[in-house]
């Protein structure tokens, strides 16, 4: 548990320092590579969303504003920076402080679950999706939008020669296995498409609750 704590204080501090020049960082990905991704991602939820690593909030110029919104973040400052994004795009949003491994929400409270670029940077990504289908109805929706090791052998070498340096920096895991990840969280893969050099994933699975 302290070694959890430690993991956890360590992403803290790194999101919490990166979180003035986050978006300016990452705006050139985004232009060019994920806006249309997370906008074909969130566009269709309704009803109750809970967002785990909801960051500076990415998507929030994406969901419709009738839903009823939960995003969950380790890092204060960046989810300041999602509050005044939420009330720009007129979404009513409840950002909250938490650990996502240990989600403090009931069973199947949510409609939809998703996280976007977050499995890569939670210290134990597999307890952190079963935590989102514990909090996921049954027939809800669990959806991602990741990033890990390229399935192109040259790409993933690169990635290999970097991935030290930039945890280290980001505290984000360049050779993430999303799908393995989902998968040993005993959830069921439903959708799965690679994109950029195999590098990023969308992914749609379900859960059954009586195995998670």
């Amino acid at each position: 548990m302290n070694e959890q704590m430690n993991n956890i204080r360590n992403i803290k501090d790194i999101y919490n320092r990166n979180a003035r020049w986050y978006d300016f960082l990452v705006k050139p990905i985004e232009f060019f590579l994920l806006r249309k991704k997370r906008r074909k991602l969130v566009v269709p939820l309704s009803g109750k969303i809970l967002e785990i690593g909801v960051g500076t909030g990415a998507n929030l110029a994406y969901y419709r504003n009738d839903i009823s919104f939960i995003g969950v973040d380790a890092s204060p400052e960046m989810l300041k920076i999602a509050q005044r994004k939420a009330e720009r795009h007129g979404i009513s949003a409840d950002f909250r402080e938490m650990d996502a491994e240990n989600l403090e929400f009931p069973d199947g409270y949510f409609d939809a679950v998703v996280s976007t670029l977050t499995l890569c940077t939670v210290p134990h990504p597999v307890q952190a999706v079963r935590e989102m289908a514990r909090v996921c109805k049954g027939g809800g929706r669990l959806l991602f939008l990741e990033h890990g090791k390229s399935c192109i052998g040259l790409v993933a070498r690169l990635q290999e020669g970097k991935s030290g340096k930039h945890f280290q920096k980001h505290g984000c895991r360049l050779l993430s296995d999303p799908l393995n990840i989902i998968a040993s969280a005993g959830l069921h893969i439903k959708i799965s498409k690679r994109f950029f050099l195999g590098i990023f994933q969308q992914i749609e699975a379900t859960a059954s609750h009586t195995h998670i």
